[in-house]
């Protein structure tokens, strides 16, 4: 039920805009916490990620139009977006976390963009480096 809560949440254009990359970096910090609301916190960002991703694994077009923004050749960058779309692999919901909590630590600069943004370009990251290419 939390999944479909964050869908619906995902496809609100009027929500998905106000939840920053800063604010899943923090919210994913608090994992270890001894504060039950702070650990709340990481469990919905947790649980926001896996409802990107499974957003993402319907809608390729979603993946691809985010990837092409940040290649100069947008063919090629749309192109790369759908090559490189690591979502056939059954990853546990703890590597997409981590994937996602490395991009922001090695990407402190993108914590300005939203939270759909940094979870799509993390996976186009860990796809090109299980590709090898990195």
């Amino acid at each position: 039920m939390r999944y479909f809560f964050l869908f619906l949440l995902l496809v609100n254009p009027a929500f998905g805009d106000t939840i920053t990359g800063y604010d899943l970096y923090r919210s994913l910090n608090k994992k270890y916490s001894t504060n039950v609301s702070d650990y709340h916190d990481y469990e919905t960002a947790s649980a926001y990620i896996m409802g990107v991703v499974n957003a993402m694994a319907h809608s390729r077009t979603v993946y691809t139009k985010i990837i092409a923004e940040y290649i100069p050749n947008k063919k090629a960058g749309a192109n790369l977006g759908i090559v490189l779309m690591p979502l056939s692999r059954q990853w546990q919901v703890e590597q997409y976390i981590e994937v996602v909590h490395l991009y922001l630590r090695k990407h402190p600069e993108h914590l300005k963009l939203s939270a759909i943004e940094n979870i799509s370009l993390s996976l186009f990251e860990a796809s090109i480096a299980a590709e090898g290419q990195l």
